[in-house]
C-alpha cells in the first residue's frame, strides 16, 4: 500500500516546487478534468506517475523481497477514492497483470471509455482479463458518486461485465467497510 502521490518530499520534508495540476486542471476543465488528472495523469490513458511508480518499482521490489505468486490469477488491484481512480489507470495500462479489480468511491468518469480507448476498443477481449471488475459508492456521496455512477453506466454500454454497487453513505468508511465486507471473500475465487 504505497502512498499514493508519487512526488518527492510528499509530506516527508522539504517541498519541491512543483506545477498545481489539479488545480489547473479544475480551472481547464472542472472537476471531470480533474478526475482524469488523477485517473491517468495526462489525459491519454498512459500509466499516471503513481502507476509507473508502483509497477516500475513497488511491485519489482515486492516480487524480489518476498515469496509472492506472479500468476495473474493470484493478484488484485483495489483503491478507494483517488486510489480508485489510480486502480482503475493500472489495471487498465496492465490488465494482464491482475484478474480482480475493485474500485470504491473511484475517482473515475464515465469518459473513461475515451481517455482508455485501446483497452475499450474490443469489450469482448476486455471481458475476459478480470474475472471480478467490481466497483460501488455511497447514495449520497456528492464527491465522487456522479462520476462513479457515470463510470457504470458506460461499463454496461460497452458491454463490460462488471458488479456496480450503490448502497447507504456518503464519501466516509462506514460506506468503505461494507464494500470490503461484500467484496473481500469474493476475491481469489
Amino acid at each position: 500500500m504505497p502512498l499514493g502521490h508519487a512526488i518527492q518530499s510528499f509530506w516527508t520534508g522539504p517541498a519541491k516546487a512543483l506545477p498545481d495540476t489539479m488545480g489547473a486542471a479544475f480551472a481547464k476543465g472542472g472537476i471531470d478534468a480533474v478526475l482524469t488528472a488523477l485517473m491517468s495523469g495526462d489525459g491519454k490513458g498512459r500509466l499516471s506517475p503513481f502507476g509507473k511508480d508502483l509497477m516500475d518499482d513497488v511491485v519489482p521490489m515486492v516480487e524480489k523481497s518476498f515469496k509472492v505468486s506472479k500468476k495473474p490469477e493470484d493478484r488484485a488491484i483495489a483503491g478507494l477514492s483517488m486510489g480508485g481512480g489510480q486502480t482503475l489507470n493500472v489495471a487498465l495500462n496492465r490488465p494482464e497483470m491482475f484478474r480482480y479489480v475493485a474500485i470504491m468511491s473511484g475517482a473515475v468518469t464515465g469518459k473513461a471509455d475515451e481517455i482508455y480507448s485501446k483497452f475499450f476498443a474490443d469489450p469482448a477481449a476486455a471481458n475476459k482479463y478480470f474475472k471480478l471488475f467490481w466497483t460501488g459508492v455511497g447514495k449520497d456521496d456528492a464527491l465522487t458518486g456522479p462520476g462513479d455512477r457515470a463510470f457504470d453506466e458506460m461499463l454496461t454500454r460497452r458491454g463490460i461485465t462488471h458488479t456496480f454497487r450503490l448502497t447507504d453513505g456518503r464519501h466516509e468508511w462506514t460506506v468503505w467497510r461494507h464494500h470490503l465486507n461484500e467484496l473481500a471473500p469474493l476475491l481469489f475465487k
